[in-house]
């Protein structure tokens, strides 16, 4: 599904509201519908985000009826599939942002590159190509039980996986 580039939120409003820029264009990417600045605001509050990260990001994606459909633990494991089905989150560590959330939007297979939201110092244009986003997103392998590392958003309630 495409949309326009344009449209994204390309950086943070408030200092560590990256979450909510990811949730907001997954809202985006899954409906086509952008989100007010005046009701950017309210999310801010609804997940706590104005003087630090998001602690409650769940709120945001209840309000915004978009939900994780799937966890991945690897950059590459959600490219080994005939189709990938975005848009996906993905957790980054960044000199420039430290940790922080960016969201994958298209993904061209034949040169293995992804655009990518809110992630300009990295990024050309939002293009990277996956072993050059290994770099930053593969994070925690020391640790015994593995979190996500890349989450898969879909509407709320809707079958697809």
């Amino acid at each position: 599904m495409k949309r326009d580039w344009c449209k994204y939120v390309h950086r943070n409003r408030t200092q560590g509201d990256c979450q909510l820029v990811t949730a907001a264009n997954a809202y985006y990417y899954l409906t086509g519908k952008t989100i007010t600045k005046r009701r950017y605001e309210r999310l801010i509050d609804l997940c706590g985000c104005r003087h630090g990260s998001a602690t409650c990001i769940e709120k945001v994606h209840k309000e915004l009826k978009i939900e994780p459909k799937k966890l991945y633990l690897s950059v590459f494991e959600f490219t080994f599939g005939k189709k990938i089905l975005l848009p996906m989150e993905l957790n980054v560590w960044h000199k420039y942002y430290g940790f922080h959330s960016v969201l994958i939007v298209d993904f061209e297979r034949r040169v293995n590159a992804v655009r990518i939201t809110n992630f300009k110092y990295a990024t050309s244009d939002g293009w990277i190509f996956l072993d050059d986003l290994s770099h930053f997103a593969d994070l925690n392998n020391d640790r015994k039980e593995p979190r996500w590392k890349m989450r898969r958003f879909g509407l709320a309630g809707s079958k697809r996986c």
